[in-house]
């Protein structure tokens, strides 16, 4: 039984631009922002190597944000991980290649993110580091936090 679990779809499944078969979704990850909790940055990654931002309301009431596409790879994202760490959202992206590439790009308060919206679009998307997970495609990414105290914390 379900009884006690809830499901909101926060996504709609229709895309304005029409892609070839060859250009594909190949991972989406979604975190709750700061705030109301009803407010979500999605990240995507395609098999161009592009990384597609968006913020999404389960109730539709915040005003529409434009998504926005990025190159971040040469080669197809497989995975991605979303890792919600004090004030920012890390960023980590698999690609075919092995490489995994970790970001530190967002703000966890939705009103920095909007008021930071075009600069991630605008500026390079500058990686905290990059390393080669594995000698074929990075197909699947898990991480772990683990607090020492408030103000730091380490990534596994």
């Amino acid at each position: 039984s379900l009884d006690d679990v809830t499901f909101s779809l926060i996504g709609t499944g229709h895309n304005r631009q029409r892609a070839t078969i060859d250009h594909r979704i190949n991972s989406v990850k979604a975190v709750p922002l700061d705030g109301d909790g009803r407010t979500y940055v999605v990240v995507a990654g395609d098999s161009a190597g592009q990384c597609h931002l968006y913020l999404v309301s389960e109730d539709g009431a915040v005003r529409h944000t434009p998504g926005i596409m990025v190159p971040c790879s040469s080669r197809p994202i497989l995975s991605l991980a979303m890792i919600p760490v004090h004030d920012r959202i890390l960023v980590a992206m698999g690609t075919t290649a092995g490489d995994v590439t970790l970001y530190n790009l967002l703000p966890r308060s939705e009103q920095r993110l909007r008021d930071d919206w075009h600069d991630l679009e605008a500026q390079p998307w500058v990686p905290l580091i990059k390393f080669q997970a594995h000698q074929m495609g990075t197909n699947a990414m898990s991480h772990s936090i683990h607090e020492s105290s408030p103000t730091a914390a380490q990534v596994t």
